[in-house]
């Protein structure tokens, strides 16, 4: 189970990692959104399960996006690099 301080400390670590200072400066406010949507109940922590959920629906869209990035080289390369898309 995750808490809000360990949504805030794994936001605040990600913008520090990133050099991303204002979302460092935002990390409660982004914490506090996060356990919002993902503690309706307000039980001070998230259930793995859903985490798990999200997890795995960061992996589609990142497998996504590799593919259409993939298909556009592809594109490119059959049509040439003045096509459109």
């Amino acid at each position: 189970m995750f808490n809000y301080v360990f949504i805030f400390q794994i936001i605040c670590l990600s913008a520090t990692t990133n050099k991303l200072s204002n979302i460092q400066k935002q990390a409660e406010e982004y914490a506090a959104l996060i356990m919002e949507e993902l503690d309706p109940d307000d039980t001070g922590f998230i259930m793995v399960i859903i985490t798990y959920k999200i997890i795995l629906y960061a992996t589609d869209l990142i497998f996504l996006f590799i593919f259409f990035t993939w298909l556009l080289v592809v594109l490119r390369l059959l049509f040439g690099h003045s096509a459109d898309f």
